[in-house]
């Protein structure tokens, strides 16, 4: 299970989930309140939460990436945010 924690949190660290400061804070309250604790059995629900936790981290960052086939359009002001939104109705409506 150590190694199952680690690869996550290797993982988010790659995907740019958690990085520096955030990152390091999780994995050394883990790795010391690991060390801390002397039964094997809350060792193991230990990691696990620690886990659940950085599992949540991954949910979360799916949760606000942009829809599959949904159209990320950078925009430089409201105004031209409102003109593509505009265009976008009118052949909405009037296709060809």
């Amino acid at each position: 299970m150590v190694l199952t924690h680690n690869q996550i949190a290797e993982m988010i660290r790659d995907a740019g989930i958690l990085r520096g400061r955030e990152l390091s804070k999780m994995v050394t309250r883990a790795s010391d309140s690991l060390k801390a604790t002397r039964s094997p059995i809350e060792k193991l629900q230990l990691l696990n939460a620690y886990i659940r936790q950085l599992l949540s981290k991954i949910r979360e960052a799916l949760k606000s990436r942009p829809e599959e086939g949904g159209k990320v359009i950078q925009v430089l002001s409201k105004i031209q945010a409102r003109a593509i939104q505009i265009c976008g109705l009118y052949q909405d409506h009037y296709p060809g």
